[in-house]
């Protein structure tokens, strides 16, 4: 499955003048994105043919969320020991980025929270207000919703300086593209975009032999 799959390093070290042109229109979600698409791969070599995939905090995320997939599908219900309803809470108000939220829509009965598309739904007012007026909402403005606007932006820039945002999120943020975190589904650059039926392959085939190896 992952014979014609690169890694990251690997198609930058092939096309060396193509990530050239393109590293700088990557953005912060997408690069992201790419290491957890490196830590599907990994896994994948490893279930194929036992290459022991780096020890990376990406692969390590990826190993508990199929943990977290399998016990869901053969259970029915989410693992209640404190480490899973732990590991569970901190994905729902985390630094996500593309991969890791389409990767935990991928476990049976995912919900995420009401506040998160709360977030989606003020994000998406605040772009309509950019593109209908094509300026920033002003604190100082005598209309209460542009007002209400403003302060929310500013609310949310603190929260990003801190590290509270998603990658996702910040992007939304500042009008670049994304997908509202409820809706999202894997986006990557366009040099790797046929990674995405792979990606939904991976849930179905690699990651319950995954339950035969030892390292999980």
């Amino acid at each position: 499955m992952s014979a014609n799959l690169l890694t990251l390093e690997e198609w930058q070290s092939a096309h060396p003048e193509r990530w050239a042109q393109i590293e700088g229109r990557v953005t912060r979600n997408e690069l992201r994105t790419l290491k957890f698409i490196d830590a599907q791969i990994h896994l994948t070599r490893e279930v194929e043919d036992g290459r022991k995939p780096p020890d990376t905090p990406e692969v390590r995320w990826l190993r508990s969320c199929v943990a977290i997939y399998l016990y869901v599908c053969a259970h029915g219900l989410f693992p209640r020991d404190e480490h899973s309803v732990t590991w569970v809470k901190n994905q729902r108000r985390g630094a996500l980025c593309s991969y890791q939220v389409a990767a935990l829509e991928q476990i049976p009965g995912w919900a995420w929270t009401p506040r998160r598309s709360s977030w989606d739904e003020r994000v998406t007012e605040l772009n309509l207000f950019r593109t209908n007026y094509e300026r920033e909402p002003r604190i100082r403005s005598k209309w209460e919703h542009e007002r209400a606007l403003a302060y929310w932006l500013k609310r949310q820039r603190i929260a990003d300086s801190e590290g509270r945002l998603t990658p996702n999120q910040s992007a939304l943020l500042e009008g670049e593209p994304g997908q509202p975190t409820g809706e999202i589904s894997l986006a990557v650059p366009v040099f790797s975009s046929t990674y995405d039926a792979w990606f939904r392959e991976f849930w179905d085939t690699v990651a319950p032999a995954s339950m035969l190896l030892p390292s999980l």
